[in-house]
Formats: structure tokens, sequence, C-alpha cells
């Protein structure tokens, strides 16, 4: 596990808002809850999105069972490179946020070793590599039920405070900054 970089973030005298708590854990089943509802990747209320389901796997990984439907399709029956490495990146983030330290992709490193078939299960597993101040490591694979290595990932996370999504929406208009993005804004949540 990583050193507690929200320590930090609290001696700052910056926090999460409530929705992004440090409580975030695993249900009974060992499944951890959605990024948000609407996330590409994890969200169950994103009717295009993956509809992935990340667990833990003990021993400090995570584990996402999954099945690419035949509507993320590239070539003839295999599953496209983006829709691949979109499950990767979700995974592969979800390690830090389960490690207690948000943060946002600053770099995915995705090496195909063998082709994804539409429809067939495959398993992922992530975990954390290192971390050098706000700069976490995590590595993962994709493998299938034989247990080959179809895909493996390194992923630069970057730890961010929530003043990180504060910037993004107040460079926007007032009427166009995204409802998800206003439990960020001075005065909703924040000082």
């Amino acid at each position: 596990m990583t050193q507690d970089v929200g320590d930090e973030a609290k001696a700052l005298g910056v926090g999460w808002a409530s929705s992004e708590a440090w409580g975030y854990v695993p249900d009974e089943d060992g499944v951890y809850p959605p990024h948000r509802n609407v996330c590409f990747g994890c969200g169950p209320e994103n009717e295009t999105g993956l509809g992935i389901k990340i667990r833990d796997g003990g021993d400090g990984t995570l584990v996402c069972t999954y099945r690419f439907p035949e509507r993320f399709m590239g070539g003839p029956g295999l599953v496209h490179g983006g829709a691949i490495a979109a499950v990767m990146d979700d995974v592969l983030g979800t390690v830090t946020l389960a490690n207690r330290n948000p943060a946002v992709t600053g770099r995915l490193t995705i090496d195909y070793r063998r082709p994804v078939v539409c429809g067939h299960e495959v398993t992922v597993r992530a975990w954390e590599e290192s971390t050098e101040g706000r700069k976490i490591t995590v590595k993962g694979t994709m493998e299938d039920s034989l247990g080959r290595i179809l895909v493996e990932a390194t992923g630069l996370m970057i730890v961010v405070l929530a003043g990180h999504f504060q910037s993004v929406a107040t460079d926007l208009p007032p009427e166009e900054i995204p409802d998800d993005f206003k439990p960020f804004l001075p005065g909703e949540n924040y000082p």
C-alpha cells in the first residue's frame, strides 16, 4: 500500500466532498462502489458505459471479471483496443482510490499481447507498484479463462485534491458547468 497522501491533503486543509469521502471500501461481497454513478467504466447509470464491477482480490490487488459485448467490437469478433484501454484505466485507477489516494491518470501504457474475443470472460488484476510523492505507478494484466495474458498495462496516476476538479469547473462559464462538478465548487462543499 502507498503512503497515505490523504494525510498530506488534510494537513493542507483541502479535503474531498462527502461523495468522495475516505470511506471508499468494498461492500460485504468485496465489490467497490462506482467512482460516480455515471462513470463510463463502472457507473451503473451510464447506459452506454462498460458497466464493470471491481472487487477486492486480496493481497493488495483488485480484480474485475468482464465479458465485452459485441458493441465494443473492433476487428471481426475482437474487442476494440480503445475499449480494452478503458477497462484497464478504470481498474488501475481504482487501485489508488482503494488505497485512499484519489488520483487521475497521467499516463497509461498498454501492451496488447493477444486478441481479446467479444463475449469471452476475461479477468483483470491490478496492483500498486510504487509511489514517489504524488506519482503512483500501478500495473495490471488482463487474462483469458485459460490464464493466458492478453494485455499488460502500466499506469502513472497523479494524486489530486478536490481543487483539481474545482479549477476545471471554474474555467467554464457558469451555465456550462456540469452538475457533477458542482459539489467541488466553493460554497458547496469547500470553503
